[in-house]
């Protein structure tokens, strides 16, 4: 799993958190990153911390999460991520991204996530952003959403819970 936590999602970071928080409670082989400018592993803070005060308060100040220019890099997150976990990419894995696809401008590396997805079973993003603003200014979901297994709305707990629901192999999507 890998969440952006930049400014331009900063209430959606917590809510994707909390999620992250419930999800290490019931997957034992589930890694977590958090990025902005660049990745954190954060997976150990998960494991040690029981309450989710502790896990913000422990990743808003020891996750090392590089944000030097203070713009999302998505690029460089994605050199970075596969750099760290290429070797545990497999059919078996799934990718999920927690994140707006706000790049800031910058090169989107849309074929290192190419790269990502291809090796990894399924992967799915999960967007906090309404689809009708996917695209516009800096968002560039159409480099990234072709390579999905899906992309899901995530800005309601309906939309999780349709997210949810797919992943654990319905087909129906509930309404929003």
């Amino acid at each position: 799993m890998l969440c952006d936590v930049s400014t331009s999602v900063t209430s959606a970071s917590v809510f994707f958190l909390s999620v992250l928080h419930a999800l290490h409670d019931t997957f034992r082989k589930l890694r977590s990153f958090v990025f902005v400018e660049r990745i954190s592993e954060v997976t150990d803070v998960f494991e040690r911390e029981r309450s989710f005060e502790a896990v913000s308060r422990a990743i808003a100040s020891d996750a090392g999460v590089a944000d030097i220019s203070g713009y999302t890099d998505y690029g460089r997150v994605w050199e970075e991520f596969l750099a760290q976990i290429e070797d545990e990419l497999h059919p078996r894995a799934t990718v999920i991204v927690l994140g707006d696809a706000r790049t800031n401008g910058r090169d989107p590396r849309a074929d290192l996530f190419a790269a990502i997805t291809a090796r990894a079973g399924r992967t799915f993003w999960l967007n906090p952003e309404p689809r009708l603003y996917w695209n516009y200014g800096d968002s560039v979901m159409a480099a990234y959403e072709p390579h999905c297994t899906a992309a899901f709305e995530c800005w309601t707990t309906r939309h999780l819970e349709g997210f949810v629901n797919v992943v654990a192999g319905g087909t129906s999507f509930p309404a929003a």
